[in-house]
């Protein structure tokens, strides 16, 4: 089994990415806003290690002031990640990503998981990635108005060129393993 390096042991660094969802947007899918300080460049690769997400339950308000997702929207919404240059994270229920334990207005227990959903060191193009709404009836935001889904981001700033070297060395092991 391939482990992540270096391994989560702690927040090493973290960043929120918000999507804001427009009052009366009927399209069944929105991209994610480009994230500069998540690309790798010539200075950093960042290797994205974890991802959650979050409720009007769990927090009131994003980072700019705009009202968090209901439970239904959360519900009603998958995520699509471009990782590695290629569309591989298809269809990722929000859901698995929310792990905060809350409580809804009624007194209902908002659908959770018990673990972070990691990743293996990813690099995620962020401006190809997608929020999808698979009924294709939008986000039903007329009577809530524009809201905004936020993402916590778990990730790491390790020097240029070691994503190539890690990716090398787990190919090489790929490959000892079929030739045996």
């Amino acid at each position: 089994m391939y482990h992540l390096f270096p391994p989560i042991k702690g927040i090493t660094r973290y960043d929120k990415v918000e999507v804001t969802i427009p009052n009366s947007y009927q399209a069944s899918s929105i991209k994610f806003p480009d994230q500069p300080q998540l690309r790798s460049d010539q200075d950093f690769d960042i290797a994205i290690q974890a991802i959650e997400t979050f409720t009007k339950f769990d927090q009131a308000l994003s980072q700019s002031g705009i009202v968090m997702p209901t439970v239904a929207q959360l519900i009603a919404t998958t995520m699509t990640l471009w990782i590695d240059g290629e569309q591989q994270g298809f269809d990722i229920p929000l859901v698995q990503l929310h792990r905060a334990i809350a409580v809804d207005g009624a007194g209902a227990i908002v659908p959770y998981v018990r673990d972070l959903q990691v990743f293996n060191n990813v690099q995620v193009s962020w401006q190809k990635c997608t929020l999808n709404n698979p009924a294709a009836n939008g986000w039903n935001t007329g009577a809530s108005g524009t809201f905004s889904f936020e993402f916590g981001i778990h990730y790491v700033r390790l020097p240029p060129g070691t994503m190539a070297k890690l990716k090398a060395i787990q190919k090489a092991s790929y490959n000892q393993i079929a030739a045996s």
